[in-house]
């Protein structure tokens, strides 16, 4: 058997009395202790073998005890089973009696670094004591030269608060790292919060790197919502590590909360490519409480949109705070061409009513109609059903508790409000098929939204125009009564699939008579918003501008001329930059009679 080559300390005291085998109490007692003088590997299971021995005038003692207490964390003097949880602080202390002058004992460790060792001899009986300082290496060398704790993970990064019923748990890893970047294995790492979060805790607070440096500490959330890091350091505290934000939430995703809608109603799209709108999803739990982190997935009909967005993480700035933005593109392909509905459908921007169609001008043998323009995009998270919190408010979904039964998530492309086969779906359980909504109530399942937008044209003319208010016939002629009450007319800009051309928060269309005769109230139609489907501006009442004497029946000033024109002209921003424009004009002549 190979043997560990052993150093030899030892110590003289001057005993006061006879013990033991004997020798005169005049001799000094000689502490011996040998212990290994090279490194010993720091696998828990190799082991560094102290011999103690204890001599007066060349006279082993007997009797007594022989105590062993070790500096080092990770070190014990039993053999260590599990090489990655730290040995109790008791097993790096040891006592054995001394028998005919001799003891001995066998440190282990898992950690790098010296331990020192010291050795007490105690004799009640006669009062003989003697004690030695001795080091032992474990490892490469008596320090370790950790350069860097490295952030790997946290797996989950976000919880929910304690009692929630969700997550409270996520496991944080560090690596511990050399002036090489090579993993070190054995270093003792203390672990602390980077900042106070109501009631979260760590366990444990000190670990040991293993294979690969790794080193593992749990992070568990209290009763506050907030975000919170974990930091890891060296024992001296001079090298440290910070992880990535962890988010403590209320509860998971609630479906009630999550919303989803992009920023304009419409887009130029039909004719232009590359035309961008930004669409938001706000992500909340039960409690109205934000949710920073979390992922959100998007899916559109048409043209193109990001795949994945992350809620906002920094909870001091509220205005992205649980906000993930993706931005729809307009292009290929666009939306499917669906056919007329003859019944209300509550499904879509503007839908008040039987639905208007035209031959379409392009292709007369199809019809066109405002759902031609309509893209649908959703958004999908992770998150828990909605449900009335009733019987009783507990915070937990009861049985009998009334709640919204989520089908997978669609893309409605034909705007019917029911899933089509053909129609792009999520498959949540991956069995190939869309599922219908289950029945039960679900507390982690895919929870969507859906948003519509209209794509437009550019402005159909034979269909655009000036209105009569009362008939809603397209007119190229208006007669205004002399002197008497104004009529009034409207304005259409439609597209050929009768969508209101798209406009931007303050485009204007202005209305006048072109020379003398009439005048126009208003004279400016401004636009506060953006509307879908078949919608008309106005009314604008026409007056006569003639002097009203009775006499006045001629084309000469002031009562004349008796023909004029009226004209509505207006430019249009298809995309919010307002880089894309689309510009209109329209006239029709005016009989002062």
């Amino acid at each position: 058997m190979r043997r560990t080559a052993l150093s030899t300390a030892s110590i003289a005291v001057l005993a006061g009395a006879l013990a033991g085998i004997g020798g005169c109490s005049s001799d000094p007692l000689v502490l011996t202790v040998d212990y290994p003088k090279q490194a010993i590997p720091f696998d828990g299971k190799s082991a560094a073998q102290i011999e103690v021995s204890v001599m007066q005038g060349g006279v082993a003692i007997n009797g007594g005890l022989v105590k062993f207490s070790s500096s080092l964390n990770g070190s014990s003097f039993a053999e260590i089973a599990e090489n990655t949880e730290m040995p109790p602080p008791d097993s790096r202390k040891y006592e054995t009696e001394l028998m005919v002058g001799q003891a001995s004992a066998t440190l282990h460790s898992i950690s790098a670094g010296t331990a020192d060792v010291v050795v007490n001899f105690i004799n009640e009986e006669t009062g003989l004591t003697a004690n030695k300082k001795v080091s032992i290496t474990f490892g490469s060398g008596s320090t370790v030269n950790v350069t860097a704790i490295q952030f790997v993970s946290a797996e989950p990064s976000v919880l929910q608060v304690e009692g929630s019923g969700g997550t409270e748990t996520s496991v944080v890893t560090f690596q511990v790292l050399d002036d090489s970047k090579a993993p070190l294995k054995g270093v003792e790492i203390d672990f602390e919060l980077g900042s106070e979060l109501g009631g979260a805790s760590l366990k444990p607070l000190s670990a040991l790197s293993g294979d690969n440096g790794m080193v593992v500490t749990n992070l568990t959330s209290g009763k506050a919502y907030g975000t919170v890091k974990v930091r890891a350091s060296t024992k001296d505290g001079s090298v440290s590590g910070l992880s990535g934000d962890i988010s403590v939430t209320g509860s998971p995703a609630n479906y009630r909360e999550f919303t989803f809608s992009c920023e304009q109603l419409s887009l130029g799209g039909m004719n232009v490519d590359n035309l961008t709108v930004a669409c938001a999803a706000l992500v909340a739990d039960r409690s109205s409480q934000k949710l920073g982190n979390v992922q959100v997935t998007f899916e559109t009909e048409a043209g193109h949109i990001d795949g994945v967005a992350t809620t906002g993480n920094e909870i001091d700035d509220q205005e992205t705070y649980g906000l993930a933005v993706a931005v729809h593109r307009t292009g290929n392909p666009r939306p499917i061409d669906v056919d007329p509905n003859p019944a209300y459908l509550p499904h879509w921007i503007g839908d008040s009513g039987i639905e208007v169609s035209q031959p379409c001008p392009s292709n007369p043998a199809k019809t066109c109609n405002p759902r031609d323009g309509l893209v649908t995009i959703i958004a999908v998270t992770q998150g828990e059903e909605q449900w009335e919190d009733t019987n009783p408010k507990n915070g937990k979904w009861d049985e009998g508790e009334a709640f919204i039964d989520l089908p997978e998530p669609y893309v409605d492309a034909n705007d019917n409000g029911r899933y089509d086969e053909g129609e792009r779906f999520v498959d949540a359980n991956n069995n190939g098929y869309w599922d219908d909504a289950d029945g039960k109530w679900n507390s982690s399942t895919l929870i969507w939204r859906a948003t519509k937008l209209v794509w437009t044209g550019g402005v159909d003319e034979a269909k655009s125009g000036i209105y009569d208010d009362n008939t809603n016939q397209k007119i190229s002629l208006l007669r205004v009564p002399h002197c008497t009450r104004a009529p009034k007319v409207k304005l259409l800009i439609v597209d050929d699939r009768l969508n209101a051309v798209t406009t931007q928060y303050g485009d204007s269309v202005m209305c006048n008579c072109v020379g003398e005769g009439c005048s126009v109230e208003p004279a400016e139609y401004t636009f506060t918003g953006q509307t879908a489907g078949l919608k008309y501006l106005g009314p604008f009442s026409v007056n006569d501008s003639h002097s009203c004497d009775p006499d006045c029946r001629t084309d000469e000033p002031p009562c004349g001329p008796k023909f004029t024109e009226m004209e509505c002209s207006g430019e249009f921003g298809l995309s919010a930059d307002g880089e894309a424009k689309e510009a209109y004009s329209t006239r029709i002549d005016v009989d002062i009679d």
